[in-house]
């Protein structure tokens, strides 16, 4: 009776670790946002190579996690009228350090808490003009729970005609900006501000003075939406 015992709790043991595993398993197929490996983002935008906000572009880029926080991403980029030529082409290729996902409930608490801490020491302090900022500060900390920072370059072609009658030509810019994403579920909506500088002679155009202009560092802005999996 006694051996009948022990052999009945060593099954009912057993069961459950095979169980647990059973579980385990089922959890690791389930998709997690928070720790997708690798997603496909489609971004338009508008930069200032033309020394005005008039540039508008469309890229599209692959991003895979290798290493913990850190991402490799490349895609391709399009830009209209970026000065004196017809359109740009070009080949971003970037190192991404990604933050970790925070939490809605998190990111609430947090929102929400310092909001309220830093709304009464600035009343205490008389500080009134301070509130509005501070409320919005910890509005978008509720809003934008992800970020990745972005390190890279720009390989590209100028097509198109020039207004001075210039060939097609290369250029070359280093990437440096940062997205800051709000995660839903599979989907992540992302801002991008970022800077460029050029290595090569930018195509800018002031139509004020009706001549080229240089632009070496400029910067853009842009909106995107990802799709994480």
């Amino acid at each position: 009776m006694k051996g009948k015992t022990i052999l009945l709790a060593g099954l009912l043991v057993l069961a459950g670790w095979l169980e647990a595993g059973a579980q385990d398993v089922r959890q690791q197929l389930r998709f997690n946002p928070n720790y997708s490996r690798q997603d496909i983002c489609a971004e338009w935008g508008r930069s200032n190579i033309n020394r005005g906000m008039d540039t508008p572009y469309l890229q599209v880029s692959y991003t895979h996690l290798f290493w913990k926080h850190w991402a490799w991403r490349a895609g391709g980029m399009l830009a209209i009228s970026p000065g004196r030529y017809d359109f740009a082409v070009g080949a971003p290729v970037s190192i991404v350090y990604r933050s970790g996902t925070a939490s809605f409930e998190e990111s609430l608490r947090y929102g929400l808490g310092g909001a309220v801490a830093s709304s009464i020491w600035d009343g205490a302090w008389g500080n009134i003009d301070e509130i509005p900022g501070d409320i919005l500060f910890y509005l978008c900390s509720i809003l934008f729970r992800r970020a990745d920072f972005f390190l890279g370059v720009t390989p590209g072609y100028y097509l198109g005609r020039a207004l001075e009658g210039e060939g097609s030509r290369l250029y070359c810019t280093a990437d440096l900006g940062a997205s800051l994403c709000i995660p839903i579920w599979r989907l992540s909506l992302n801002i991008t501000p970022a800077f460029h500088y050029s290595f090569t002679q930018t195509p800018g155009y002031d139509y004020a003075f009706n001549g080229p202009t240089r632009n070496p560092l400029f910067f853009s802005l842009g909106l995107g939406v990802s799709y994480l999996f």
